[in-house]
């Protein structure tokens, strides 16, 4: 297909990244008919993908701040959204391999990583480094033209999925925690990687638990130079936190939208006090917006930047906020709870993907922790309605959820009802999981092992 040229004196950047995405329709036609791998890759070829890449690995080599034309006219032309489709990898995976990946491993894993044929996830927080990322104790040991990686990662998202990961590991353990580090892609489907679901009180399994056992990986799949991983491992942060931070929101929309659905169609609930307290949320949010707002104009002008951080954190611990607000307002009944089959958003979602000390600590913390401008995960826990899953995915983010009789109101439950749905979960592990029901450790001397929700925090803690 013949692109739009540069370089004439009518031709301005912005016109031309318009012009480029209007022939990017024209070329798929009915979008209905077109697959999101076709769609997707077709905007990849046009350099649409991130236009401030180079030409030839998705981009045009223009200024980041013209992505948002390209994306306007496409989303309005029926384009699946690929941070939808593959969240690590398009917001964390393909900024990282742009920054400090070489020629031919960027034209291997940009193209496939972008159309969402190859899911990625992120393989840095352990049980013992979590916020303290750091304080990973995962292993590289080099031999010969490669390194043998040993050791266990949790709270995984889409590691079942996953085709290729990022991996921090240690290779000096003499060496002070942060310069120690060292930064990897991995095969997730190599000899020696193992991923195990954690499951939730639900039944679901959001998240995973990823056991490292010799795994071998070429030198020429590591990224940045050997120590170097933490300043490698900013640039995936920081785009992580852009990602979540400075994403598009209207006023009104999002999860305050929920809670001012709630008190729209629940006047009978009203009181003084709760009127405050949504005017109070209310606020916050469209703060938060505007922020968002701010990040973006950011990142025109160069890398993500305090804002995304910023972002992120207010924007998890808003979330909180508002669904503690909308659990008061309705009292027992917000104890409902319709079927099990569903995966179950909790209300009072927790912070998602290592918010809170996370964040607080790196951006207070050390400046040797902050090279520069130097970050983002997924997705903002919503209530149903509100919930997308990953298009082509049909599983979404979670491992097929086991079936249980749905309860009515939870306080009504016997004591004997409670120990058999918990049984009954149990019973719904894969084999291969139940066996190692009574270990409590990796091959390899992990801690032990937790299938639930940790106290106050969810998700990706990285």
């Amino acid at each position: 297909m013949p692109w739009p040229a540069a370089g004439t004196s009518q031709d301005d950047d912005r016109g031309r990244v318009e012009r480029t995405a209007r022939a990017v329709l024209d070329g798929i036609g009915d979008p209905a008919t077109a697959t999101t791998a076709e769609f997707l890759g077709a905007c990849y070829d046009a350099g649409l993908a991130w236009v401030h890449f180079p030409v030839g690995f998705g981009g045009l080599g223009l200024p980041a701040g013209l992505q948002a034309a390209a994306d306007a006219i496409l989303a309005a032309g029926g384009r699946p959204d690929p941070f939808l489709n593959n969240p690590i990898g398009v917001g964390m995976a393909g900024p990282t391999l742009h920054g400090h990946a070489g020629e031919e491993l960027r034209a291997k894993l940009l193209r496939p990583l972008y159309t969402g044929e190859q899911m990625w996830a992120q393989l840095f927080s352990e049980p013992g480094a979590g916020s303290d990322l750091a304080g990973l104790s995962t292993r590289a040991v080099r031999d010969g033209d490669g390194w043998v990686v040993d050791g266990q990662k949790v709270w995984t998202s889409l590691a079942h999925l996953a085709s290729w990961a990022l991996l921090l590991a240690r290779t000096d353990p003499d060496l002070p925690k942060h310069r120690g580090l060292t930064y990897f892609i991995v095969d997730m489907h190599a000899p020696g990687v193992e991923v195990r679901p954690l499951r939730q009180a639900t039944g679901q399994a959001e998240f995973n638990e990823v056991c490292l056992t010799g795994v071998r990986i070429p030198d020429a799949q590591r990224l940045g130079d050997v120590g170097q991983g933490w300043n490698v491992a900013m640039t995936t942060l920081m785009n992580e936190r852009s990602a979540i931070g400075d994403s598009a929101l209207g006023r009104d929309s999002g999860t305050i939208a929920d809670a001012l659905g709630l008190w729209r169609d629940r006047p009978d609930l009203h009181s003084p006090a709760l009127r405050l307290r949504l005017a109070d949320l209310w606020t916050q949010a469209e703060a938060y917006r505007l922020t968002g707002e701010r990040a973006r104009v950011a990142r025109t002008a160069g890398p993500p930047g305090p804002e995304a951080s910023i972002g992120k954190l207010v924007g998890a611990e808003l979330n909180q906020k508002i669904y503690d607000f909308c659990m008061d307002m309705l009292g027992p009944e917000g104890t409902l709870y319709d079927s099990y089959d569903d995966p179950a958003d909790a209300l009072a979602a927790p912070v998602p993907a290592g918010a809170g000390e996370h964040d607080r600590g790196r951006n207070v913390a050390d400046p040797a922790q902050r090279p520069g401008r130097a970050g983002a995960s997924v997705a903002r826990r919503r209530p149903r309605r509100h919930r997308k899953t990953l298009a082509g995915h049909p599983a979404g983010l979670t491992h097929p959820a086991p079936t249980h009789p749905a309860p009515a109101v939870h306080d009504q439950i016997s004591a004997r009802s409670r120990q058999s749905a918990r049984a009954g979960v149990a019973a719904s592990l894969p084999e291969r999981c139940r066996e190692r029901a009574g270990s409590d450790r990796c091959a390899h001397g992990g801690r032990p092992r937790r299938t639930g929700t940790r106290s106050g925090r969810s998700g990706e803690p990285s």
